[in-house]
């Protein structure tokens, strides 16, 4: 083993004379001193080669000295080469801290004593030449016991061998009893040609032959006439050896010519090397459950039948039922209308009844009409470019009155690159619909003096300037304008109480403190649409919750929620089933998050259509359509 072998040491310094005055000090430790003028060329040798220690120079130009210690102690090669600073730089505390924290293990300021820097250098040398030898020793070390580990790999591989013969001829039994003993499956061992070289009880019971009448015939004999012209042995051997096993389900034929239907596997069998050497068939007899297969989709298909017409006939009997109710709610609406004529007391309630129960009554039949025509498959998308911001602030319009009668604060918030959406291809009055749902039951299901809050954001836009968005998280008019939702929310507070003009509702700042008018901001930023982008929308109140047993049924068609609360309001129970149909529609999602006591979160997602500037025709819809993976 070499003990007394040169070494590499490392002198960086960006003036020659530095350098020469160093090769100098160190010459008499006979080590190899390799040049560096600068921190980039040190690292550039760093790469190369190894070094026992580093004399590194702190004023350079480029990468100064602790720049260059720092980086290279993050590489993982180079992270454990001691590094000693020699520099004129002050010896003030601060830069020798300084040096240490960069990885140094020393800090010696010029001028300096030669036969000190020598020494230490050859403490680090000395260091080198004793861990190489250490790695020297462990490597021989490591060759040694690979020897030893081979050696005892050759016995272990002998007693294997031996193990595996008993084993094999175990093996071979215990197939012998397979072949003899299985009935319920048909086992064939093939050839490489596909010819029969063994065939068990269940083949003789399944198919009628005997392994006398059926040896060394093709395993072509099984199979169907029409099968046979199609090659369909020959491609099922040919997916065993390309893929090692190839599974079928098809027709068969027994000795006496009756067919059955059969599932079945056909595995390679390849020796150590990797050559084939045949097949092994089992297949077995699944006739029976065929047939049941073949009865549950012909019932399949009537109850599809069945829910089409179904559908169609209370799509057919809603428009009927729409004319004469429509009659009765206009002519009781007209009854209160007190230009008509006084009602007493009495009547008058009687008469807002049939109001409250027609237009209840009315509700319940457009939800079944939009229902049974999303089941029917004909509702479709009528896709146009519209403002989301706009069409999601006019939600809540509807929602305005009785939201003002509970006292509800009412806020939204739009994440920065909505905002700087110019428009969104999309069916406006199904989205509206869809808020107007959620905003419903949110209001409904909201005690008095709580809170609803609208959010929007993009799941894969970029907006180009969002860091210029005022107050986008804001509880303002309509969470655009930090400053502007203030003042609404002053003015709303102060006009007693009134939440008509509050945050939630853009009141008046709306179109002038909105996300509209966000000054130049808003109308200078785009948002970059990458592919798969999505808007999602939730409807965040702080209501009454539902429990999680019942947060998947709350999705379901006549659906509610049992609680004292849910049965003193009024609701068809298709509100939130519509709406679920309408978002999958689009190819979107919706989902709930709600804790009871606590409120409840709804939120959906829809694909964000690419831009067009195409007037909106036949073709552009179809075509969009398409975009969102519906028909």
């Amino acid at each position: 083993m070499q003990s007394d072998f040169p070494v590499n040491i490392l002198l960086v310094d960006d003036r020659p004379q530095n350098l020469l005055a160093l090769e100098a000090i160190l010459e008499p430790l006979n080590q190899n001193l390799v040049r560096a003028l600068s921190g980039q060329e040190a690292l550039k040798r760093l790469l190369r080669d190894d070094y026992a220690v580093i004399l590194l120079d702190v004023q350079m130009p480029g990468i100064d000295g602790f720049e260059t210690a720092q980086l290279i102690k993050e590489r993982e090669k180079t992270r454990h080469i001691p590094i000693i600073f020699v520099t004129a730089i002050s010896t003030d505390e601060r830069y020798i801290t300084q040096g240490y924290s960069s990885g140094a293990v020393d800090y010696i300021p010029k001028p300096f004593n030669p036969d000190i820097l020598k020494s230490k250098v050859s403490v680090f040398v000395d260091l080198f030449k004793k861990t190489e030898q250490i790695k020297q020793q462990a490597e021989l070390l490591r060759q040694s016991e690979q020897r030893d580990k081979e050696r005892q790999m050759a016995e272990q591989k002998l007693e294997l061998d031996r193990k595996h013969m008993a084993v094999l001829a175990e093996s071979e039994e215990r197939f012998r009893l397979l072949m003899e003993n299985v009935r319920d499956y048909a086992i064939l061992l093939l050839d490489t040609e596909g010819n029969i070289t063994n065939w068990s009880l269940g083949a003789q019971r399944i198919f009628g032959y005997s392994d006398a009448e059926v040896m060394g015939l093709h395993a072509d004999l099984i199979f169907t006439e029409e099968d046979r012209k199609n090659e369909i042995p020959e491609a099922e051997m040919s997916g065993a050896i390309a893929d090692g096993r190839a599974e079928d389900e098809r027709w068969h034929i027994r000795k006496d010519g009756t067919h059955f239907w059969a599932s079945g596997i056909m595995t390679s069998l390849r020796d150590a090397e990797g050559n084939l050497r045949g097949f092994v068939k089992v297949l077995s007899d699944t006739t029976e459950r065929k047939r049941l297969q073949d009865s549950l989709i012909v019932a399949k298909e009537e109850a599809e039948r069945a829910n089409l017409a179904k559908s169609e006939f209370i799509a057919s009997v809603s428009h009927e039922l729409r004319t004469p109710l429509n009659a009765i709610l206009g002519f009781s609406k007209l009854l209160l209308n007190p230009r008509v004529g006084d009602l007493n007391e009495d009547q008058e309630l009687y008469t807002r009844d049939i109001v409250q129960s027609a237009e209840h009554l009315l509700q319940l039949i457009n939800d079944i009409l939009d229902l049974s025509k999303i089941e029917a498959g004909k509702l479709e998308l009528e896709l146009s470019q519209f403002s989301l911001i706009e069409l999601l602030d006019q939600s809540l319009t509807i929602i305005r009155e009785k939201a003002k009668q509970h006292n509800l604060k009412v806020q939204t918030q739009y994440a920065p690159e909505v905002l700087a959406l110019d428009s969104v291809l999309a069916d406006a009055r199904k989205i509206k619909q869809i808020m107007y749902n959620l905003l419903s039951n949110a209001v409904k299901f909201t005690p008095d003096n709580g809170s609803i809050t609208i959010r929007a954001l993009c799941e894969g836009c970029d907006s180009d300037d969002a860091g210029t968005t005022n107050g986008v998280n804001s509880s303002g008019a309509n969470g655009a304008n930090g400053n502007g939702a203030n003042r609404s929310n002053a003015k709303a507070n102060s006009a007693k109480g009134s939440r008509a003009k509050s945050s939630g509702a853009r009141a008046n700042g709306a179109n002038s403190n909105g996300a509209n008018s966000n000054g130049a901001n808003g109308a200078k930023r785009k948002t970059a649409r990458r592919e798969g982008a999505r808007i999602v929308v939730s409807v965040e109140d702080t209501g009454i919750g539902i429990p999680a047993e019942a947060q998947q049924r709350v999705f379901g068609a006549f659906e509610q929620v049992d609680s004292s609360h849910t049965r003193q309001q009024q609701g068809t129970g298709l509100g939130l089933a519509l709406t679920k149909r309408m978002v999958e529609l689009y190819g979107g999602d919706i989902w709930l998050q709600s804790e009871v006591d606590q409120g409840s979160t709804f939120s959906f997602s829809i694909p964000l259509l690419p831009e067009t500037r195409v007037a909106e025709t036949d073709t552009a819809r179809d075509s969009a359509v398409k975009a969102t993976g519906k028909t």
